[in-house]
């Protein structure tokens, strides 16, 4: 009995950390390359430009990171991971960013 305990309590844990989005980090660029963007975990972010912050939400679908601003329904940037340390999209996929070392 206690083996099967352990085994669900493996199994469970397993399964919530399949459950997180796994975007963590902060990338520098945007359009004048001075912007920072940072990924909490869970859905959070901050945005960074020009000394104003902005709190985000985000969502992953596989390689898109699709960014929401809870002050402005309806409006959604979709950005694109290039490779483990590139963001990029907007409009006509000019924004790029680059994981901050």
């Amino acid at each position: 009995m206690n083996t099967l305990k352990l085994a669900l309590v493996v199994l469970l844990s397993m399964l919530l950390s399949a459950c997180g989005d796994g975007m963590t980090g902060t990338y520098t660029g945007g359009l004048a390359e001075d912007q920072v963007l940072t990924f909490h975990g869970n859905g959070k972010a901050t945005q960074e430009t020009a000394g104003m912050e902005m709190q985000l939400e985000y969502e992953v679908d596989g390689d898109r990171i699709k960014l929401h601003n809870p002050d402005q329904p309806g409006t959604t940037l979709v950005l694109t991971r290039k490779d483990a340390d590139t963001l990029t999209g907007g409009p006509m996929g000019v924004l790029e960013f680059k994981r901050k070392q």
